[in-house]
């Protein structure tokens, strides 16, 4: 037979099976269709504007690289073209064609022209002399060996090219105006030589020549 503190045991734990069994299970409560294509809408909302406004945000991105790669092209070719004509000597323009000078190259000693491609971007072809060649024969000789011409600024790889609108050369002085850097596919100007001031849009170069060093000038 079961003692007295036994049955209190035993009925403390019958007590609490049926509290148990009696109490309500939580309420626990999802998400209704309405409340699901609610949220499925405002998802859709949020990617739509995602969606639109990438591509301008893009766009916007694309112009400020090229711009800035314009500016660096618009540099390079100052440095480049200063290299190229700063110390040439026996510097002549072209007689009808203000696009165009010629020279003498200090550095390699090639005869050297300086014009516009076909593209209008800047390029430089050289005439190497052979035999002993005539420095007075400027530029144009049947002795002489034509190299294929190249860019003054390369650029295989790049959306943009490096032009001018003429070129000239008086007293010592080579005069560039409208040095810019232009879109290839249409033509847009993205950087504009625009000298110390931002006004004046003629590009200068001083010519250190054989020609004046002998001179004394």
């Amino acid at each position: 037979m079961m003692g007295w503190t036994e049955k209190m045991d035993r009925k403390r734990i019958d007590n609490g099976i049926a509290n148990m069994a009696r109490r309500k299970p939580r309420n626990i409560k999802g998400f209704t269709l309405a409340e699901t294509l609610l949220a499925v809408l405002i998802l859709l909302l949020v990617s739509v504007i995602v969606a639109t406004g990438m591509p301008a945000a893009t766009n916007a991105y694309n112009k400020v690289i090229l711009g800035a790669n314009a500016k660096v092209m618009l540099s390079t070719a100052i440095t480049a073209l200063h290299d190229e004509i700063g110390t040439a000597w026996r510097v002549e323009t072209v007689t009808g064609d203000n696009t165009r000078i010629r020279y003498f190259n200090a550095g390699t000693g090639a005869k050297s022209e300086l014009s516009l491609d076909d593209g209008k971007a800047i390029q430089v072809q050289d005439y190497i002399p052979l035999n002993n060649e005539d420095e007075d024969e400027l530029i144009h000789s049947g002795t002489a060996k034509i190299v294929d011409p190249h860019h003054l600024v390369p650029d295989d790889s790049s959306e943009m090219y490096v032009t001018y609108e003429s070129i000239g050369y008086n007293n010592g002085i080579v005069t560039i105006t409208g040095l810019k850097v232009c879109k290839k596919t249409d033509n847009k100007v993205l950087a504009q030589f625009a000298g110390e001031n931002g006004v004046n849009t003629i590009f200068t170069i001083r010519v250190v020549s054989k020609d004046a060093i002998e001179a004394g000038t």
